[in-house]
């Protein structure tokens, strides 16, 4: 073989290899990121550990995450070493490691994955052998995720626009933030000044301004991507819920009855109204809305405060400045219109839905929906949805067309 041939040979070769290399970095920061793209950036790059994953992961995914600085997952969490939960632009591919390499789970991530043509979540988990050329085992539909994150699986998370256990645990204004004089404040300075720039967290984008004084004794915690890192993960998995519920209310045994009491009970019935057509039942709407709510909200105090007061072993919020629990209540613009959520929950356990593993939230007995952007939005939205593709067109469901459906006089 001649020199010549030989050096256009190795020219094609190397132009071969740019080219392919060119690709999978488009790949990987184009594409939508879900399970099968994350398997096939792991092949493709002979991925075999979780710090080569997320040197590897797209750059505008990388930029969402929360640190945990307690948690219940399987995944250790501590104020020095958080637990890292990854969650892109969308939240339909969840990911959370550990940040101690002496935790037992160090070399596991957890996965959510959102199925949208089954309008489920899915979970997964990947272990990892650093060291070896072996690729990640990757662990698709774990079912023992079913016993914190109930049969029909989603996330636990809590509801804005308080969160125990994540810095930035409170958000004011648009912004995360931590208060000074709390421990969570003195951990989160701890831990951007030494693990932060160390280990896995180095891989993670900064934010410049990242516990930067707000008002008062309040300062910004955020990620690479926004301002309000806890109240966005909530948004998302708002969005991809409600189409969840929307599934289980569609697809179950009483929907021919639901699809019209909903909707009309929202629009046209709120309040005491509802009585006059809903089945009978031991409670009525007023005592319904006494116990699910000004119980609830008790209950959720009393939850809350035993996890806060759990979270003096690991460093988090103590005593010398308690959380004001009377911001959490029942208005605000995350809440839009109470008689909605209301009048939601009371239609389903008239007809006799469960609705209790709808809500996010841990703790059961919690109906708590609360977002930043409202709900009562994508109730409306939802009854209007179980209308779609019934005999009674959704253009024409008006109030007295839904009356004389549910033969109401």
């Amino acid at each position: 073989m001649s020199r010549l041939m030989w050096k256009s040979g190795l020219r094609w070769n190397l132009l071969w290899i740019m080219a392919v290399t060119l690709a999978l970095n488009t790949l990987a920061h184009s594409a939508p990121l879900d399970l099968n793209a994350l398997k096939r950036l792991i092949l493709d790059r002979r991925i075999t550990s979780i710090e080569g994953l997320l040197q590897a992961l797209p750059d505008d995914y990388k930029k969402s995450y929360v640190f945990l600085y307690h948690s219940r997952s399987l995944q250790t969490a501590t104020p020095e070493f958080p637990r890292t939960i990854l969650f892109g632009q969308d939240a339909k591919l969840v990911l959370s490691f550990e940040g101690n390499p002496s935790y037992s789970r160090f070399q596991n991530i957890e996965l959510i994955e959102w199925n949208p043509q089954e309008s489920k979540f899915q979970f997964h988990s990947m272990d990892f052998y650093p060291g070896t050329r072996t690729p990640p085992r990757i662990n698709e539909n774990v079912l023992m995720c079913t016993g914190c994150h109930r049969t029909d699986a989603r996330p636990n998370w809590d509801t804005f626009n308080f969160w125990p256990g994540v810095y930035g645990s409170i958000s004011r204004d648009g912004k995360s933030t931590v208060r000074r004089g709390l421990r969570e404040y003195e951990n989160y300075s701890e831990f951007l000044a030494t693990n932060r720039n160390r280990g896995r967290y180095r891989y993670l984008p900064k934010n410049p301004n990242d516990l930067g004084p707000l008002k008062g004794d309040l300062f910004f915690v955020g990620n690479g991507e926004n301002l309000d890192p806890a109240a966005t993960l909530t948004e998302r998995f708002a969005e991809l819920n409600f189409k969840r519920i929307l599934r289980i209310l569609k697809n179950h045994p009483l929907n021919a009855n639901i699809k019209y009491l909903l909707p009309y009970a929202i629009r046209c019935a709120r309040g005491n109204q509802i009585e006059a057509f809903v089945p009978p039942a031991p409670m009525n709407f007023d005592d319904y809305v006494k116990f699910i709510y000004e119980s609830r909200s008790s209950r959720e105090v009393e939850a809350r405060a035993d996890r806060l007061q759990g979270f003096n072993d690991h460093g988090g919020f103590d005593d010398r400045k308690p959380f004001p629990f009377d911001s959490i209540k029942l208005q605000g613009p995350h809440f839009s219109d109470p008689v909605v959520l209301q009048t939601f929950f009371y239609v389903l356990y008239r007809v006799g839905v469960d609705a209790s593993d709808f809500p996010l939230v841990f703790e059961k007995g919690n109906y708590s929906l609360a977002t930043p952007n409202g709900t009562s939005r994508r109730i409306e939205q939802l009854a209007h949805d179980l209308l779609v593709g019934s005999e009674l067109p959704p253009e024409i469901a008006t109030c007295a067309s839904l009356r004389q459906k549910l033969q109401i006089r």
